[in-house]
């Protein structure tokens, strides 16, 4: 977030050296809000580095009765809790970032190929990341029975052995990306 604002720099106004640090904390983002829209009472955008922040975020601007949630004031976060996609569902939570508790797999895929004599490192290197999904109101509803319901059964359901090189030579190419689980869960 903080190299997309550096390069946006000529088109976002805020105030760039203030951050609020909650300590991962609903509680704490609610108190130092609370506070903070005092200072900054124009505030259009808030982004929260989790979604317990954004929902202690959207509290404090329902305490302060100044503006709307979603629609005054918009809020972004991580993770993809459940309290985080009924606000997305809502509409008090514009987005949610997440699908990051994938890469643990794509990781034991990469191992497993290893360790059976696929280097993943001669085309695809040593570093890897992966998109986070971005879950907004107008793309929830494809992911909804997977975030809704108990996330380790959903996964249960996931053949990961599909993902795998050497247990499909034919693949070219890793797909590791959030649309294959959620294809194999629907």
């Amino acid at each position: 977030m903080l190299r997309f604002v550096e390069e946006h720099k000529e088109e976002i106004v805020l105030h760039r050296n203030k951050t609020l640090p909650a300590n991962w904390s609903s509680r704490i983002a609610e108190k130092i809000l609370t506070k903070a829209l005092n200072y900054f009472p124009n505030t259009s955008v808030i982004w929260a580095a989790n979604d317990d922040m954004g929902i202690g975020g959207i509290s404090a601007i329902k305490e302060k009765n100044i503006k709307q949630p979603g629609e005054d004031i918009l809020i972004g976060s991580v993770d993809w809790t459940k309290d985080a996609i009924e606000a997305v569902i809502s509409g008090e939570l514009e987005v949610s970032m997440g699908g990051h508790f994938s890469e643990c797999s794509w990781a034991m895929i990469l191992l497993y190929d290893y360790f059976n004599g696929i280097d993943f490192s001669e085309k695809n290197g040593t570093s890897m990341s992966s998109s986070f999904v971005s879950l907004a109101q107008t793309r929830i509803k494809n992911v909804l029975p997977f975030i809704r319901g108990n996330r380790k059964e959903q996964l249960d359901k996931v053949n990961f052995r599909t993902f795998s090189k050497v247990l499909n030579p034919e693949a070219k190419e890793y797909q590791f990306s959030f649309r294959p689980i959620i294809e194999q869960v629907e």
